[in-house]
């Protein structure tokens, strides 16, 4: 699974593993939607969480590895289009992603410290 190997290459011991229990709990929360509306703001607070810490755990670490200007743009594009079909989605990570790009590398560890403690 190429999660499963960005998440050993470029993230932390066990982030695998905490992505999926937090994947599986959304999906149970979003299940009860119907019977608690109020699920839905925390689930949407989650899902953003969640983004952030992909983009600051795997993306981030692998457009630096990438060589060439082309590669990394071409990369960010692919993330970019496989979101297009959720516009809320794709507009929320394309900020966060530009916003990350721009922050030198002991910005970015405050970040993943402050996200990856939510």
């Amino acid at each position: 699974d190429d999660l499963d190997i960005a998440c050993d290459n470029f993230a932390y011991d066990g982030f695998y593993d905490e992505l999926n229990e937090e994947i599986t709990g959304l999906y149970f929360m979003k299940y009860q939607f119907g019977k608690n509306p109020l699920l839905k703001n925390i689930y949407n607070e989650r899902i953003k969480i969640l983004y952030k810490k992909v983009i600051l755990n795997i993306i981030i670490p692998k457009i630096s590895q990438l060589e060439s200007h082309k590669s990394r743009k071409e990369y960010i594009r692919e993330i970019l289009n496989s979101l297009y079909d959720d516009l809320e989605i794709y507009e929320f990570v394309k900020s966060y992603l530009m916003n990350y790009l721009n922050m030198d590398n002991n910005m970015l560890e405050d970040e993943k410290r402050i996200i990856n403690d939510e």
